[in-house]
């Protein structure tokens, strides 16, 4: 059965629209993933069609391809365990990983970092790292507020978002990117390509 959408999700697009134009923010460096060595392939890593298999903290399985990347493999890596960490698991059971580099190139970022952006947007940045999605996904069958937010950004056309990580505190960044609206291609290379022979 459908999640039910989170009530916050007309607000959040009206807010977005009315932001102004100068919110926008652009990324120019490096990024970090890590990855499962069956998902290591350059279009499997740049295409986010793992965001159609299974849900994130900003968006729903199946709604959109989604990239989930980090700005220092630092953050990466807590990232990557903090799956199984939830669950109480050990973090072997988070392996084996493959650390892949980005280069990215992005004009059109929501950055969720900056308060002034969060203000106009009505949500802190403690609901947005301490929001339990899928605690609200399996037990309240609906969107997170996270969620919400983030399919808002994505159906307003803006190529991803620059947030706080909720697994790598205080200091974690991530980016979080969508593919289907890049302005440009080849705007996200891999820098380290796995070659298994």
């Amino acid at each position: 059965m459908p999640l039910k959408p989170h009530p916050d999700f007309d607000a959040f697009c009206r807010r977005i629209q009315n932001l102004p134009k100068h919110s926008s923010s652009q990324f120019n460096g490096s990024l970090f993933r890590f990855v499962s060595p069956n998902h290591s392939t350059v279009t499997g890593i740049r295409n986010g069609r793992g965001g159609l298999k299974a849900s994130g903290r900003w968006h729903l399985k199946g709604s959109f391809p989604c990239l989930y990347t980090a700005t220092t493999p630092e953050t990466a890596l807590q990232e990557a365990l903090a799956q199984k960490r939830y669950h109480s698991l050990p973090d072997y059971e988070s392996l084996p990983r493959v650390l892949i580099g980005l280069k990215a190139k992005l004009l059109h970022l929501l950055d969720l970092t900056d308060g002034r952006i969060r203000q106009r947007l009505r949500i802190s940045e403690s609901k947005i790292t301490e929001c339990d999605w899928r605690d609200e996904n399996r037990f309240e069958n609906q969107e997170s507020i996270t969620q919400s937010l983030g399919r808002a950004i994505y159906n307003q056309g803006y190529e991803g978002i620059i947030a706080p990580s909720s697994a790598d505190q205080p200091d974690g960044v991530c980016l979080v990117l969508f593919p289907s609206k890049f302005l440009r291609d080849n705007c996200v290379q891999v820098q380290t390509p796995v070659d298994w022979n």
